[in-house]
């Protein structure tokens, strides 16, 4: 009587269980490192002070029409730091990086929309021994611009990118970096 109830159940039909639905894929890991359009973009100086640096730091800008500002503040040429600096931490630096190493946040084929290059912000790379990288960045016209620091105050422009498809996620961390700063939090 066993085998002829076993033999019973496994002729009949197994109702099959519901498929699992497969969720989305995974993110891409964040990137370690430059992106090869990045690096290109940036050129190898540049490219070597982004990775080598040990701190960043973000800080506001401003900017006075035809007054030089003063070399104790001085970024970017024409434009001085203001307010507190707020250095990354590790983990906020791992996130910048992989936000910055990524090549789908920028349009390398199309330069920032902007008349005249007014930053409200800068990132200062700086390590023992790849001096000080300054980022500035734009968001009324989509731009970060990238200068290295000279010694003597000076700082040379270098490459103008376009970050555009990474604007929300940029302007994003940058308000959760400076909830205080209510010049930052009315950025849009």
């Amino acid at each position: 009587m066993r085998v002829a109830v076993a033999l019973l159940l496994l002729a009949l039909p197994v109702a099959a269980a519901p498929k699992k639905k497969k969720g989305p894929p995974p993110p891409p890991p964040v990137p370690t490192e430059p992106s090869a359009k990045l690096a290109d973009a940036l050129t190898e100086k540049p490219t070597g002070m982004l990775t080598g640096a040990t701190k960043i730091v973000l800080q506001k800008v401003t900017f006075q029409p035809g007054v030089r500002p003063n070399p104790q503040l001085a970024v970017g040429v024409d434009y001085e730091k203001a307010g507190n600096p707020r250095e990354l931490s590790e983990g906020e630096l791992k996130r910048f990086r992989g936000l910055l190493y990524d090549a789908k946040s920028f349009k390398f084929e199309k330069a920032p929309t902007c008349g005249e290059f007014s930053p409200e912000l800068v990132f200062l790379a700086t390590g023992d021994e790849v001096g000080t990288l300054e980022m500035l960045v734009s968001f009324k016209c989509n731009g970060l611009y990238f200068f290295t620091a000279k010694t003597a105050g000076r700082s040379l422009p270098g490459a103008l990118l376009n970050f555009t498809p990474s604007r929300k996620a940029l302007l994003t961390m940058v308000k959760e970096l400076m909830p205080q700063e209510a010049v930052v939090q009315a950025l849009k």
